[in-house]
């Protein structure tokens, strides 16, 4: 078998991931709280160097939870028993966060279009 990378590849992607998710979920409820109130909020740094910061902060936060130590071996080994409906359950849960967390974003943009056109 022809092996490229390492092994570790698969986690940073990951956690490269649930970071934009994540962000982008805080961005979303953002959005949302301008659009329902007219009140704009602190959640997300105006600055570029604060926003790297912040991301960079959840990755690490992430990393140190799901990957340090050993840690995304052990939560595999957990899971390596899990029944086949289990799993289904699980990616079909994942898909479903990955699809509401789009959806919230695009609709709290939505709603911040209309608020800023006076529509709303």
């Amino acid at each position: 078998m022809v092996s490229v990378g390492n092994g570790d590849i698969a986690s940073f992607v990951s956690i490269l991931l649930m970071t934009f998710l994540l962000f982008n979920n805080f961005i979303a409820i953002a959005g949302l709280f301008y659009a329902i109130t007219g009140r704009k909020t602190n959640l997300i740094a105006k600055n570029n160097l604060l926003v790297i910061l912040e991301l960079a902060i959840m990755a690490g936060v992430l990393y140190f939870l799901l990957v340090w130590r050993g840690r995304s071996t052990e939560i595999l080994k957990s899971f390596e028993a899990e029944p086949k409906s289990a799993k289904r359950k699980g990616r079909a849960v994942i898909v479903i966060y990955f699809i509401l967390t789009l959806a919230l974003f695009m609709s709290s943009n939505y709603l911040i279009i209309l608020r800023n056109k006076g529509l709303h």
